[in-house]
């Protein structure tokens, strides 16, 4: 419904403007009101379609029938199967992105791949979550982006102890550790591609262009 969307465009200072992608039809209904009702039409643009590696239809689908949450592409036989249009980025005349968030139920390398010629040549920021299967754990989206030049990096939360210091990311009882130890910092800890089966099936990580690696320096911890 808008969540990260809404919390951007809402922040002080923020000018830009948020194109977002929501292909099912009442999702995309919930977005587009509560959009409205935030007062931010001008600043978030709702687009009824799923971003893909191909231009045209195809149907989003409720794996459960309930949840469109875990709503995906996928063939009319699932309950819910919706026809949906379907575009590549690198298709549509928007204006060239700084960060993208890309959440999309197993479907991120597709999106990278249909946007590979506008991120090639705006190197944005890229946040996306990625599931894996402990048997065969699929690194196309990796793949992808080290193509165009991206190293990743996963974003998390440390907490100085007393005789140690401790990272924990996407998935990790971070109220539990806010409660004991207090205070906080963020930053984002490096990960190489060979490295993805010793984190948890479902992470979220930032990919950043070597190019603007030395941006992020700051929140890297250093190793002594």
């Amino acid at each position: 419904w808008g969540h990260f969307s809404l919390f951007l465009a809402s922040k002080p200072g923020y000018d830009g403007k948020i194109f977002a992608f929501e292909p099912f039809p009442s999702s995309f209904n919930d977005l587009q009101s509560t959009i409205e009702q935030a007062g931010l039409s001008g600043r978030i643009i709702a687009y009824l379609l799923a971003l893909s590696d191909f231009d045209g239809e195809s149907f989003m689908g409720l794996p459960d029938g309930i949840r469109s949450g875990l709503a995906l592409l996928s063939s009319a036989g699932l309950p819910g199967g919706t026809p949906t249009k379907v575009a590549k980025l690198d298709s549509l005349d928007l204006p060239p992105p700084s960060l993208m968030k890309i959440d999309v139920e197993g479907n991120e390398a597709r999106v990278i791949i249909g946007g590979s010629k506008t991120i090639a040549k705006n190197t944005p920021y890229i946040v996306f979550e990625h599931h894996r299967e402990s048997i065969e754990p699929s690194f196309t989206v990796f793949n992808e982006l080290k193509k165009l030049g991206y190293l990743f990096y996963l974003p998390s939360l440390q907490f100085a102890t007393a005789t140690n210091t401790l990272r924990v990311t996407y998935g990790e009882d971070y109220a539990g550790l806010i409660d004991r130890y207090g205070k906080y910092s963020f930053c984002l800890v490096p990960m190489k591609v060979e490295e993805r089966c010793l984190f948890p099936p479902q992470l979220n990580i930032l990919a950043v262009h070597k190019r603007k690696a030395k941006n992020m320096k700051h929140l890297v911890p250093r190793e002594d």
